[in-house]
């Protein structure tokens, strides 16, 4: 009987972490889906800004922190770059 426990205990971890995964993943894909809208006002995402939210890397491999480094405005250089081009 001590194996039936041993083994249910072991499920029971497993499957918590995969629910905390999971909630990791739907915390960032709402996060990531949500910053254009807060940011600069657009009520529906593009389909490319979907895409890359399903193809980006789970929270579980680290996806999250991947994902947070984009938040941030363009750098003054990546400004500057991007205003040279323009006529």
């Amino acid at each position: 009987m001590s194996g039936v426990l041993v083994i249910y205990a072991e499920f029971e971890l497993a499957v918590e972490r995969l629910i905390a995964i999971t909630r990791a993943n739907q915390s960032a894909r709402r996060d990531t889906l949500d910053w254009p809208r807060t940011e600069f006002g657009i009520e529906t995402p593009g389909q490319k800004l979907e895409a890359f939210v399903e193809e980006a890397p789970s929270a579980a491999e680290g996806g999250r922190e991947a994902i947070a480094g984009h938040r941030g405005r363009p750098a003054m250089a990546d400004s500057a770059a991007a205003d040279a081009d323009c006529p």
